[in-house]
């Protein structure tokens, strides 16, 4: 199964608490990178695809699956990251609640949460701000507890 979301902070901010986040779970993990295709929107049209670099964690345990981060730029105005997790199982499911719970706890602002600025950069009725907030719901990341966020903060953000 794959899963996709755009969010809130770019690739290298991501990839930084990922990496965090991972190393706190003990994680058992590799680094690499590549590009990844992306089409542009200018007005009506679609423009060809362009390459975005991409950091990627491999997760050897339980089973196989990637986390992705990449910096795409669908408009002229400026970039919209995307967060991909490629062909996890249903026993992976678990992991990944963890890992993105943690992530939310990570940043002071939900990473489905847009500002105003980045809205209006994009175009304010994208559906991408849309999906996202629907692409966390489906692993139960949408509200954490007051004690939860304390709890993924104390074991291991500085």
């Amino acid at each position: 199964m794959d899963w996709k979301s755009a969010v809130s902070y770019n690739a290298r901010s991501m990839t930084k608490a990922t990496r965090e986040v991972l190393d706190q779970l003990d994680v058992v993990y590799t680094r690499d990178s590549t590009y990844t295709a992306y089409s542009r929107f200018m007005v009506v049209m679609p423009l060809p695809e362009k390459l975005a670099y991409t950091f990627i964690f491999k997760i050897h345990h339980p089973n196989e699956f990637s986390i992705q981060y990449y910096d795409a730029k669908p408009s002229h105005s400026g970039y919209l990251t995307f967060m991909e997790i490629k062909n996890y199982q249903q026993e992976d499911v678990s992991l990944i609640k963890e890992i993105l719970k943690r992530l939310v706890a990570y940043f002071e602002r939900p990473p489905w949460k847009f500002t105003r600025g980045q809205r209006l950069m994009h175009g304010y009725f994208i559906p991408e701000f849309r999906k996202a907030k629907k692409a966390w719901a489906l692993f139960d990341c949408l509200y954490l507890t007051e004690e939860e966020k304390s709890m993924f903060k104390a074991s291991g953000k500085t």
